[in-house]
């Protein structure tokens, strides 16, 4: 695989990861960036999975970064939600993805990182646990247990009132949000 094949290839899932985590675009950009530098540097014969590699690399740099910046804080700029705002139908559809991508995109910034870090490997990135695990050099159980509590935070948070994600189709029932057969989150 070229360099510019490589890129091609990974860009959009390297700098879907980079902005969850960091969920400022220019940090996201930043980041990406350094992904690849660091990839087209490295020798690449020996890799048999180039996406989680890659993924790996920006999840350290993404790491990284968080620690550096957590005494001076990260402001929030959000992003639309990939998968929910893929190919909608009608511009009726494409203001509500808008809306309900905004909406999860916040949800994930209040996350913890580490919990972060996890749930977007699994639910938007679409890596197993046990990738995830080794991805990150954690215990199986750990990975397990992230995404349990990562979860339980979003259900805790989408049950306030306040939350958008609440309103259903006559603004008075609320929605229940599961994930679909892979892992991305819908209305139940």
């Amino acid at each position: 695989m070229t360099d510019k094949e490589l890129f091609e290839t990974f860009n959009r899932d390297v700098y879907s990861f980079c902005y969850y985590m960091m969920q400022r675009r220019e940090d996201a950009e930043d980041l990406c960036q350094e992904t690849f530098i660091r990839a087209l540097l490295a020798d690449r014969s020996s890799i048999q999975d180039i996406r989680r590699w890659l993924i790996q690399i920006a999840a350290n740099l993404c790491k990284n970064s968080l620690r550096r910046s957590k005494a001076g804080g990260i402001k929030e700029k959000l992003f639309s939600y990939r998968h929910l705002a893929a190919a909608p139908h009608s511009v009726e559809e494409t203001v509500e993805g808008r809306e309900l991508a905004l909406e999860l995109s916040r949800l994930y910034g209040r996350l913890p990182a580490n919990i972060r870090m996890v749930m977007i490997l699994r639910y938007i990135n679409g890596l197993s646990q046990q990738e995830i695990a080794d991805m990150i050099r954690v215990p199986l159980g750990t990975v397990k247990s992230r995404i349990n509590k990562g979860l339980s935070l979003m259900r805790k948070y989408i049950s306030k009132p306040s939350c958008p994600l609440m309103k259903g189709e006559n603004d008075d029932e609320p929605i229940q949000l599961g994930t679909d057969g892979t892992g991305h989150f819908t209305k139940a």
